[in-house]
């Protein structure tokens, strides 16, 4: 198939434009669905009746369930591996490839001071913040998963695990009844370059993010975002954070401190339920079968 692009058409009149059926579609349809399955199924239902090419949509949506179904199924595998197993060794079998979009971490002096400049890109050159948004003082606790196209650094995130300095917002506000001999992270440095921001690489490199935390074993994960960042919010949202606070981060910037229980009911992981998504995925292929012997 090459590297040809390839145009699927929603219900609303809206296009994806996917390359060598390498776009999550099923993570997109979720997306905007807000993880609502029967939504989905109903967006399916319309692709499967009114495509044109039911082949070729067999093979995005299939690829993308399998995406989805490995990513769940990891939570075994890490399970399994020896406690002794370096965090970066268990990252590496969670990272994904989302519309020719390279995911990596952080493995030398290079990829770190990439990860620097692009931050001081978008915190200090478009985003206006003083120099010393640049950095936390955590970089060697924390794992740092850069997101690549073509080989140029476009979106990065940091997850911090906490230790004897504690995490980043604990320079901020006092979280000792937050912690509770809990094992929780920060997520921190969220960067992405302007015109990707508000697309769907924000919600993705967040999906990774989260998988790090959430099967290394942490019980409460911590963020903030300065106050008037709606997008990020929105974003944080999705994920089941919930305030709990605020603070001042740079003369008259306010930031909004949020809080995840992974075993809040609420949480992005309980919403993308695996018996959810095999079913779905079943139904869908039944769908195309049915369609094809036609």
């Amino acid at each position: 198939m090459g590297n040809e692009k390839i145009l699927v058409r929603l219900s609303d009149g809206t296009a994806v434009d996917v390359v060598d059926c390498s776009f999550d579609l099923l993570l997109h349809l979720l997306h905007r669905s807000s993880f609502d399955v029967k939504k989905v199924e109903k967006e399916i239902e319309w692709l499967c009746e009114f495509n044109r090419e039911p082949n070729l949509l067999r093979g995005l949506l299939e690829k993308s369930l399998q995406q989805l179904s490995s990513e769940l199924a990891n939570k075994v595998l890490v399970k399994s591996l020896s406690a002794g197993l370096e965090r970066s060794k268990i990252v590496e079998d969670m990272l994904i490839d989302f519309n020719k979009i390279q995911y990596s971490i952080v493995e030398n002096a290079l990829d770190m001071r990439k990860v620097l400049k692009l931050r001081r890109k978008v915190f200090v050159e478009e985003e206006g913040y003083p120099s010393t948004a640049v950095t936390n003082g955590f970089e060697k606790e924390s794992i740092h998963i850069m997101a690549s196209i073509r080989g140029e650094l476009v979106a990065c995130v940091s997850v911090a695990f906490d230790g004897v300095q504690g995490i980043p917002m604990d320079k901020y506000l006092d979280l000792s009844q937050y912690k509770k001999a809990m094992k929780i992270v920060e997520v921190d440095k969220l960067a992405v370059i302007g015109e990707k921001r508000k697309k769907e690489l924000s919600f993705h490199i967040m999906w990774i993010a989260y998988s790090v935390a959430r099967f290394w074993g942490a019980q409460r994960m911590f963020i903030f975002t300065l106050s008037h960042k709606n997008d990020n919010l929105n974003i944080y949202s999705r994920f089941g954070f919930k305030e709990f606070g605020f603070f001042n981060i740079f003369p008259g910037k306010k930031a909004t401190a949020l809080m995840l229980d992974f075993d809040d009911l609420d949480t992005y992981e309980k919403k993308l339920n695996t018996a959810d998504l095999l079913k779905l995925g079943r139904k869908l292929l039944n769908k195309f079968s049915l369609r094809n012997s036609k």
